[in-house]
């Protein structure tokens, strides 16, 4: 035996029917009996308009305005900037990531990379870059008789002997002793108040890490002027 249905007053279904009907407006549609899902889609155009450019949880959407984070932003799969829609569709942006070995930024454009590695080394496009530690150890010697103490344990040596005559020769010390070896030494002399033209015969050879062998001779045609001054550069490590 089955029980009767509620009979439901006119005034109520009335009630029912406007209800709906000031959806159906809110949302901008026309009734039509063809289409029984009206009030679903009134009600979506309504929350779509309210929400106005909020972020949607699924799905792929393009957000109008300024949207401002009060936390930490998790990008879980890179992050792309550009300066404008034109430029980002023509791949003119630049991508915030992280993979296995480092942190990174790369320009989408140029497929160049500048990327802080796990192990803090900071390198582009593959190579590595110029750390300001790796200055730490150059040390320097701006004396008249000097020295430059280079990243890879390259050391630059001057060295400026004068004598009162035109002809010397003798061992010299550097200014610091090289670790390993001499590679190369260069000399050059000057003489002051040559009388007509001159010649001259200089020659430097190392002789350890620390000393070095110098010869100087200067003529003149009519007799020989002084002093001398002999430059002496040396390449080593």
């Amino acid at each position: 035996m089955s029980e009767l249905g509620t009979i439901l007053p006119a005034w109520w279904l009335n009630q029912i029917q406007a209800e709906l009907l000031a959806v159906l407006t809110a949302g901008g549609i026309q009734p039509d009996k063809a289409k029984p899902n009206q009030v679903l889609e009134a009600l979506r155009k309504i929350i779509d308009e309210q929400a106005g450019g909020a972020v949607k949880t699924t799905g792929n959407q393009d957000i109008a305005g300024i949207k401002s984070f009060t936390n930490t932003l998790h990008a879980k799969s890179g992050l792309l900037a550009s300066d404008s829609a034109a430029h980002f569709a023509a791949s003119r942006s630049l991508k915030l990531g992280a993979d296995g070995t480092s942190a990174y930024l790369k320009n989408q454009s140029s497929g160049k990379i500048l990327s802080l590695l796990n192990n803090g080394e900071l390198h582009y496009d593959g190579k590595r870059l110029l750390n300001i530690d790796d200055l730490q150890t150059t040390e320097a010697s701006k004396a008249e008789n000097g020295y430059l103490k280079m990243d890879g344990d390259i050391i630059l040596q001057w060295i400026r002997i004068k004598k009162n005559m035109n002809a010397f020769q003798g061992t010299y010390n550097f200014p610091v002793a090289f670790p390993n070896s001499c590679a190369a030494i260069m000399v050059n002399s000057y003489l002051e108040r040559p009388e007509g033209g001159c010649g001259q015969i200089v020659r430097a050879i190392a002789q350890s890490k620390s000393t070095f062998d110098l010869y100087v001779d200067i003529w003149t045609l009519n007799g020989h002027g002084n002093p001398a001054t002999a430059y002496v550069f040396a390449i080593g490590y």
